[in-house]
């Protein structure tokens, strides 16, 4: 599938209807940064997925992607085959792809698009991202979603398995307290002979059926409420403030404030379409703005998830000591008549902990500090004195014998219970694990399996994208570490072998090339319908050898491909048209906020004064100003064939061009050189460099500048055609004497 047209209309910086027809040709649309470019590629993507990526990592809506002049956004994409248009509206979003031909299939597989910000960001994440993007990139995204729910279930059956071994703990530690030292089946056959019961107790499982003789219900269960406290002090853990406080106390709990500020201030700045960066000052650009807002949101949610997880433990705690409290409550409610020992610790504790239970709600809620829990030391070391107290019984022996038993019985039945408990969530955890353990096992086979083509042939690309580089065989590798990763290797000066992360000798523009060869490896290879991809300004950190080196690989790789460059490099621009073949250029060579991009179309002086009359400010086609500016001085600069300086790159502005032309009328002796209008082009070609260059100032260039402009381009025309034959002054050209001079189709004109 290729694109024969793409119209958009009310998308971003497209307000009004703006059609690219391409015919399934390759194209290199080459637009100064501002000039809607990326609005063309957000166009391909809206159409065919229906979303725009970035938005979501922007925290934008999609609506957002409307332009403020427009009420909805309609894409219409068409080729050999199909035919189909989306709209975007306000109050229903992104709708269903509407079929403008009865042939046309009613879902599309997504438009291939490679954007610099996907290319770096792939490369700039850690080994484990990278190996989940890569799944997702080779259509093995599945291999994701089956992991990520079998990950949550082993943490489930984890938090569960450590809560059943705390209340096993617990309720052992009852039993025990009661027992005072003795073994359970000795200690309960004393306490059954003590209360004249007939049925022994020979081993634990008999405390379950022992008969019991029924308690008065004026005599209440004192020994019961001592358990409970026991049983709730050892369910307390360890103390969570210390971590809790370094977190709170850790800058980067200030960045992750000072980052949600940035957050709000940069959507802030986007919103009224200010490129000032919030951090520094500077201008930069909407697109690398973005990037920035990404990388902290990243950091915002890692910091977050810390303060979460220490979040959860002081929840915890407070759930923990709450049950304290509420059992030191039943021990007071249940005191003997001759009161509890140690009744100052209980109501000393009991205030403790409710002040420490403030304290931990206010630092969840305000972020702050927590103090160190209470010490239960003490309240612990009353409990013997406690269980003691609640054996004494007005009845005598034998009714303490027998409520020692119900208790006891009670005591165990819960331990029984709590070791079935911890039994079967120590199995589900260890399943879950094994689970788990299998499906990383399928996931690192079908990686190791995906990745070894597709890294072969981007080690290729890589090679020849990267020419005369000392890093060699480059490879993706699989690590199991940490439920895998997936990292380039490479070798590095023939001497360093299996070299990684690629961060530790690769510049940013090694980085980028490798990330590029490896995305274009993978479209090589997949099996998707489009034989056409977006490159969205992929070239912006590769020096010329690396674009040159890109332009000869699209040549010879994708040359059966529409590959559809859109660029703000003018060389690189250059290097395409001299390497690739079959190929359209086009420019953009006008932009304004009513009207939206302009694409070169004839004469550029035509289409400037077409503009100017439409309604255009001077600022708006400063930069088709100063096309029209440069294509004159370079008509007849090449046809009097004069000299200019060298560049090999060919990167000439219009001052250099005027020069050289002055230059050459001069050494001609040609009267042409004293024309008034080439002093005035001085002035023009500083103006027009003005608009173009100094965005902040609206009034830099005028419409009357650019009119007077005109006028001179005009009058230099009128100047170099001979008044008498009306041809201009390179109509002959002759060799004498060893020199050279050419003249209008009459003679009467010399230069």
């Amino acid at each position: 599938m290729k694109i024969g047209e793409l119209k958009v209309d009310g998308l971003r910086g497209c307000p009004r209807p703006f059609a690219l027809k391409l015919k399934g040709k390759s194209l290199c649309l080459l637009g100064e940064n501002g000039h809607a470019k990326t609005t063309i590629v957000d166009a391909a993507e809206l159409w065919s997925t229906g979303d725009l990526a970035a938005f979501h990592t922007e925290g934008c809506s999609l609506v957002a992607a409307i332009h403020l002049d427009a009420s909805t956004a309609m894409v219409e994409i068409t080729g050999k085959g199909f035919s189909h248009r989306r709209t975007l509206t306000p109050s229903d979003g992104a709708g269903d792809l509407e079929p403008l031909a009865p042939a046309s299939a009613t879902e599309v597989e997504p438009i291939p698009i490679l954007r610099y910000s996907t290319i770096a960001g792939f490369m700039g994440r850690t080994a484990g991202e990278k190996k989940k993007a890569l799944l997702e990139l080779l259509g093995l995204g599945g291999l994701n979603d089956l992991r990520e729910p079998l990950k949550t279930t082993v943490g489930h059956a984890k938090q569960d398995a450590d809560a059943t071994v705390r209340q096993l703990a617990g309720e052992r530690a009852a039993v025990e307290l009661q027992l005072a030292g003795q073994q359970l089946v000795p200690y309960a056959e004393e306490q059954r002979t003590r209360a004249g019961l007939s049925q022994p107790v020979t081993q634990p499982g008999d405390m379950l059926t022992l008969k019991l003789t029924e308690l008065p219900p004026s005599l209440p269960d004192r020994a019961g409420a001592v358990d409970q406290l026991a049983t709730a002090i050892a369910a307390v853990g360890e103390d969570p403030a210390t971590d809790w406080n370094a977190e709170v106390a850790d800058a980067a709990v200030v960045r992750a404030d000072g980052t949600a500020e940035l957050l709000r201030a940069a959507q802030g700045v986007i919103d009224a379409n200010d490129d000032t960066c919030p951090l520094c000052g500077q201008l930069i650009g909407g697109e690398e703005l973005l990037e920035r807002l990404a990388t902290r949101a990243a950091a915002l949610q890692e910091i977050r998830a810390r303060m979460a997880e220490a979040d959860e433990r002081l929840v915890a705690l407070d759930t923990q000591l709450a049950g304290v409290v509420a059992a030191i409550t039943t021990v007071r409610d249940r005191a003997p008549a001759s009161g509890w020992p140690g009744e100052t610790v209980l109501k000393t504790v009991e205030h403790s902990i409710a002040e420490h239970l403030d304290h931990i709600r206010a630092a969840r809620s305000e972020r702050r500090s927590c103090p160190t829990s209470p010490n239960l030391d003490s309240l612990a070391a009353l409990l013997p004195a406690f269980r003691e107290a609640a054996r004494v019984d007005s009845r005598g022996a034998q009714r303490q014998a027998l409520v020692a038993l119900a208790e006891l019985r009670q005591k165990y039945l819960r331990l029984r219970q709590a070791e079935d408990r911890d039994t079967a969530a120590q199995t589900a955890h260890t399943a879950a694990k094994r689970m788990l353990a299998l499906a990383d096992e399928e996931i690192e086979q079908t990686t190791k399996a995906a990745i070894k083509q597709v890294s072969a042939l981007a080690a290729d690309y890589y090679r020849r994208l990267v020419s005369s580089s000392p890093i060699t065989d480059v490879e993706l590798v699989y690590k199991p570490a940490r439920a895998g990763q997936v990292e380039f290797s490479l070798t590095f000066d023939a001497r360093h072998h299996s070299v990684t992360p690629p961060q530790r000798i690769m510049s940013t523009s090694q980085m980028n090339a490798l990330g590029l060869a490896l995305h274009l490896a993978r479209l090589k290879l997949g099996g998707q319908p489009w034989r056409t991809v977006f490159l969205d300004d992929v070239v912006n950190s590769f020096d010329a050898p690396h674009r040159q080196g890109l332009a000869r690989l699209l040549a010879e790789e994708f040359a059966d491909w529409q590959v559809i460059v859109l660029t703000h490099d003018r060389w690189f621009k250059d290097i395409l048209r001299r390497t690739v073949k079959g190929w359209e250029f086009k420019d953009i060579t006008a932009f304004s906020s009513r009207g939206g991009p302009r694409l070169s179309a004839g004469d550029p002086r035509a289409a400037l004064r077409a503009e100017l009359d439409d309604g255009a400010t001077g600022m708006e086609v400063a930069h088709l100003a100063r096309r029209a500016l440069e294509q004159t001085l370079n008509t007849p600069l090449a046809k009097l064939e004069y000299d200019i300086r060298y560049d090999p790159d060919q990167r000439y502005g219009a001052h250099d061009y005027l020069v050289a032309l002055r230059r050459g009328l001069s050494h001609a002796k040609s009267p042409l050189k004293d024309l008034p209008v080439l002093g005035r082009m001085d002035t023009d070609s500083y103006m027009v460099n003005l608009g173009v260059h100094d965005r902040l100032d609206a009034t830099a260039l005028t419409t009357e500048d650019l009119y007077r402009l005109l006028d001179d381009l005009e009058e230099l025309d009128a100047a170099l055609r001979c008044e008498s034959c009306n041809e201009p002054v390179w109509q002959q050209h002759r060799s004498h004497h060893g020199g050279e001079s050419f003249r209008c189709g009459c003679g009467a004109l010399a230069a």
